[in-house]
């Protein structure tokens, strides 16, 4: 009689641990989010467009008036009565205009008060109304109303030992941060990698928690002319790109056409994952490959720079092209993702979703456009002359 027991108890130990396997599969994939796919644009591609000129342009030989020479802009937005507030990692870190991009006021300068930046990084709307901005050198966010009058500052010194130079400002005035790390195993020529990166939230107390741990950079072994062997970025290569509103935060990592939303808080979950399927080959070509290497070569007549682009190989590159190369919000809460450019284009392809993760439309762009914010009819973003003049371009969109 015990043999029949002793197979029935088996029996149920067994059917216990694969309903737990279950359970903990069906647990996981719903810790990972709802998955919203899109195959095509809701509104179809070009819905919304933007016009052939800019409406006006800030800078030196802008359009504005205002005699302001751009230098090392960082980030930029538009405040609800039409009012732009430029970031720039100069001595005059904030500079307030007018609805017509004539200059106001500076609202803060270059140094070590609370009120003041080293290295400033990024600046924010809050959900209150006010304005946060991130100093990377300070390793502080400062808070304004939209008049430019200094609120208080929230210290991150304590919490970041190291100088960080890429972190998205939280509505809660805390920073997700990217900790990123050269790959620690041996390089070998030839063998290719997908180095991890961890995205850590810092709180206003100081205490850090990781949100996501995702593929990161991509590396290749390449052996250098004196003979010894190094991990090198590949070209073309991945790289997650992150983006922050109001609470939501998104990481790509350029791999797949997906990206992950958390919500953020004292339990950062996640919510959401947005997979969208655009019809395009992602193959990297030898046509592709000669047109980078033709850009390149125009950019500078450096010797050394030359050079190294002599020393380009074909294996350098990545057989396709990532999916995206940058992620804004805009005011509105609906994502933009910039579709990895081509060499050689003329336009920036963006693909716009809306707050629940449906792919909208496709929005073309000027390529050398680098968005900086976006809102109901509007487009904002920091462009360059051909003498690699710093201009701020705000241009009319128009929705279908």
């Amino acid at each position: 009689m015990s043999l029949p027991i002793s197979r029935l108890a088996v029996v149920f130990l067994l059917a216990i641990f694969y309903l737990g396997c279950d359970s903990q599969g069906n647990d996981q994939e719903a810790e990972a989010g709802d998955v919203v796919l899109s195959e095509r644009p809701a509104l179809g591609p070009e819905a919304w467009t933007i016009g052939e000129e800019p409406l006006w342009v800030i800078g030196s030989g802008g359009t504005s008036g205002s005699g302001i020479n751009l230098w090392r802009v960082r980030d930029a937005l538009r405040l609800d009565d039409g009012r732009l507030l430029v970031a720039q990692a100069d001595r005059k870190p904030i500079l307030m205009f007018d609805s017509q991009g004539v200059f106001l006021r500076r609202i803060s300068r270059e140094g070590g008060g609370p009120a003041e930046f080293r290295g400033i990084r990024s600046i924010d709307l809050l959900p209150d109304g006010n304005l946060a901005a991130w100093g990377a050198v300070n390793r502080h966010v400062a808070v304004f109303d939209t008049l430019g009058r200094h609120l208080k500052t929230i210290s991150h010194r304590n919490a970041i030992p190291e100088l960080l130079t890429r972190a998205d400002i939280t509505s809660s005035l805390g920073l997700v941060a990217r900790k990123g790390r050269a790959p620690s195993a041996k390089p070998v020529v030839g063998r290719r990698i997908l180095e991890p990166v961890r995205y850590v939230l810092i709180d206003t107390l100081g205490k850090r928690r990781t949100v996501a741990e995702v593929p990161g950079y991509s590396f290749h072994g390449k052996e250098r002319d004196d003979g010894r062997v190094r991990w090198a970025r590949l070209l073309f290569g991945f790289i997650s790109q992150t983006a922050e509103h109001d609470g939501r935060w998104v990481v790509g990592t350029s791999e797949e056409y997906e990206i992950q939303e958390f919500r953020l808080g004292p339990s950062s979950h996640p919510v959401r994952r947005i997979r969208w399927t655009p019809e395009e080959d992602r193959s990297v070509t030898e046509a592709h490959r000669a047109d980078y290497l033709r850009q390149r070569a125009t950019t500078s007549e450096d010797r050394s720079y030359q050079r190294s682009l002599a020393g380009i190989r074909d294996e350098d590159f990545n057989e396709v092209f990532p999916t995206h190369t940058a992620l804004r919000f805009g005011r509105d809460g609906f994502l933009w993702a910039r579709r990895f450019p081509r060499p050689g284009e003329a336009a920036a392809l963006w693909w716009v979703f809306d707050p629940e993760g449906i792919w909208v439309t496709t929005v073309s762009l000027p390529a050398d456009l680098d968005l900086l914010d976006a809102g109901e009819d509007y487009v904002l973003g920091l462009a360059k002359t051909d003498l690699d003049v710093e201009q701020i371009h705000l241009y009319k969109l128009q929705r279908k």
